[in-house]
């Protein structure tokens, strides 16, 4: 039984040629759709995870200045804190988009004291003296930019307005986090250009053990009500409920995808049902069971769902390369998608599901069809 029921499906396949390709695209496209979606949302978190990782132990800002480039705060704060008795290092930042050869980039401003809290790995170049008009750009940022070591970077508040000419002395390794998108010159000539002496958006903070935490922050609530402390760990939650939000319209998307291919299937199995009338009819007159025939038509189904499944897959993956390197380029962050055992074993069985779903009214109504009626279908 087990044999007709391969020579049967495949000799329909064989002999409907067209059909049965673009039956399978649709589910390949649709399969692969919900891959690479998948695949982004679940890259896109494992990159924030890593990024804020790599972070200082707190970042302390204006209260309304939570992520970015808004709200700012005097230097002198700067020196406040970090004489408190629970840090061992900090260091100021400000940081703006401003222009870089007439093109839009996030720059940030910083002094020597960063060195003694985070440290990235020098892909082409040397260190930046942190004292002179000298910039080092993150992996990203300089492949977005066409940047190389020692070209002479115009930094500006935008296009038209007059900035300051610095030497990129150094391109840092691909880390997969922030850094990557960043370009980054002293705080000095940072303050100069944006026209902001004396300010800064924050403090980027290194405890002396992790124990200290609830101390540092209790300290800056009573001491500094005005502003507030990040951690990573609070940073991710917030993000998290962004991604949250993304995944929503990336499910909403998948499921369009779906459909578009279980219709194509549920199509293609009632024009079989309808064309095999007859054939139905002999098969029963010749012994036949319903649940023989139901098999029969469920098989077909299932088989067309299994390889546009298995297409789907090896074309999100095939196509991968290219989403990463687009993401990259508009995120400023290198980009990896994650496809895991479970993503890909997952999608495969979501296919043969859908080839179930899809299969089982034509082959409901294949089995029940009558010997008689059948027959005497033209």
């Amino acid at each position: 039984m087990l044999k007709l029921i391969f020579k049967m499906a495949f000799r329909d396949f064989i002999m409907r040629k067209a059909r049965t390709i673009l039956t399978i695209l649709g589910v390949a496209i649709g399969i692969a759709t919900v891959v690479s979606l998948v695949s982004i949302s679940t890259g896109t978190k494992a990159q924030m995870e890593k990024s804020l990782a790599g972070l200082a132990d707190f970042m302390v800002s204006p209260s309304s200045n939570a992520f970015g480039t808004g709200s700012k705060m005097d230097y002198t704060y700067y020196l406040y804190i970090r004489g408190f008795p629970e840090v061992e290092a900090a260091a100021p930042y400000l940081e703006g988009i401003l222009a870089v050869n007439n093109k839009l980039s996030l720059i940030i401003g910083l002094d020597p004291s960063i060195d003694a809290i985070h440290s990235s790995p020098i892909k082409e170049g040397r260190s930046i003296n942190w004292s002179a008009k000298e910039a080092v750009a993150g992996y990203a940022a300089a492949q977005s930019l066409n940047l190389k070591v020692n070209m002479i970077l115009h930094i500006s508040k935008g296009p038209g307005y007059k900035g300051e000419d610095f030497k990129l002395v150094s391109i840092l390794e691909r880390t997969g986090g922030f850094i990557d998108g960043e370009i980054y010159i002293p705080l000095q000539y940072m303050q100069r250009i944006m026209k902001a002496e004396g300010k800064i958006n924050g403090v980027i903070i290194k405890l002396k053990s992790p124990n200290l935490a609830n101390s540092f922050k209790q300290r800056i609530k009573k001491n500094l009500p005005d502003l507030e402390v990040f951690s990573p760990g609070t940073i991710m939650e917030n993000i998290g409920e962004v991604l949250s939000l993304l995944d929503s319209v990336l499910l909403a998307i998948s499921g369009v995808s779906l459909l578009v291919g279980v219709t194509s299937v549920l199509s293609t199995m009632i024009t079989n049902v309808i064309e095999k009338t007859r054939e139905i009819g002999v098969m029963k007159a010749i012994g036949a069971s319903r649940r023989q025939i139901l098999t029969i038509f469920l098989f077909q189904s299932v088989i067309v769902c299994l390889i546009g499944g298995i297409l789907g897959v090896f074309f999100s993956i095939g196509v991968s390369p290219f989403l990463e390197q687009q993401i990259s380029l508009a995120s400023g962050i290198s980009f990896q998608a994650v496809y895991s055992p479970e993503l890909v074993l997952g999608a495969i069985a979501l296919s043969c599901l859908l080839g179930v779903a899809s299969g089982f009214i034509p082959s409901w109504k294949a089995a029940n069809i009558q010997p008689v009626e059948a027959l005497k279908y033209e």
